[in-house]
């Protein structure tokens, strides 16, 4: 076997793996969204995670569900897909069965993962493709 058929290898396993990785999360998102009930939220604090350049900020909402008192819950997903300010108005879906599972209501804080994930897949299972087909 020569060297491109073993990276082509790789690049296939690595593919499938990001593959998988995006449906776990495209599936996690649509059960929580199938459940989900909305509310307007507020972003009161931005925590950052991470240090120097893998810091991120991570915005921590307060929403209201319905007949309950206020919630202040920490998002799921940081600023590298959308950036937050203190203040900021923000639709917010939550798990009424449990509302501290709670997220910003935005395309991109619910699909950016998954669709970034997805993206690395289809682009490593096509350099194994090449590779394969070279080698």
């Amino acid at each position: 076997m020569d060297r491109f058929a073993v990276w082509g290898l790789i690049c296939i396993a690595v593919g499938c793996g990001f593959f998988v990785s995006a449906l776990r999360i495209y599936l996690a998102r649509r059960r929580f969204l199938a459940v989900a009930q909305a509310a307007p939220g507020t972003v009161v604090e931005i925590r950052v995670r991470g240090i120097g350049r893998n810091a991120v900020g991570v915005p921590v909402l307060e929403f209201q569900p319905h007949g309950e008192k206020a919630r202040r819950v920490e998002s799921w997903m940081g600023s590298g897909f959308q950036g937050f300010t203190v203040g900021q108005t923000v639709p917010v879906r939550y798990d009424p069965a449990d509302p501290d599972r709670a997220e910003v209501d935005t395309f991109a804080v619910m699909w950016g993962l998954a669709l970034l994930r997805a993206g690395y897949a289809l682009l490593f299972l096509v350099m194994g493709a090449v590779a394969l087909i070279l080698g």
